[in-house]
């Protein structure tokens, strides 16, 4: 996602406050889930976000196949991976 989204989500789940670090989007969301995967009995062994900013950036983290979709919302289009490691 652009910064720009990111900034906008953050602002929305801050009740509309003005967010400037983006990177507290990242916070917010990892935190939110890990409680909501604890109240379904999930044990949680969580570290802090890692955030990479660039133009051109590649990162492999994993060798998963992974599913891309796309999400347009009123804040901005997300791009979500999703993939599975057992």
């Amino acid at each position: 996602m652009t910064e720009n989204t990111a900034k906008n989500i953050a602002s929305v789940m801050m009740c509309g406050m003005s967010v400037e670090v983006f990177d507290e989007m990242a916070n917010m969301v990892t935190a939110n889930a890990a409680i909501s995967l604890e109240g379904l009995g999930q044990e949680m062994d969580i570290s802090p976000p890692t955030l990479i900013v660039g133009k051109n950036v590649v990162t492999r983290i994993s060798s998963v196949k992974t599913l891309a979709a796309e999400i347009s919302t009123e804040v901005g289009v997300i791009e979500v991976n999703i993939g599975l490691e057992i």
